[in-house]
């Protein structure tokens, strides 16, 4: 059986060859944004 598009992705970003659901993984993020809610008056 195949895996679904978030168990290929999370497969790719930890660099593994399959992931299954209950698997422990560790991915590299390609992007980090960071929101600041903070309003200075």
């Amino acid at each position: 059986m195949g895996m679904t598009a978030t168990e290929k992705i999370l497969a790719r970003a930890s660099r593994r060859e399959r992931v299954r659901p209950g698997d422990i993984v560790f991915p590299d993020p390609d992007l980090v944004i960071v929101h600041d809610g903070l309003v200075v008056s």
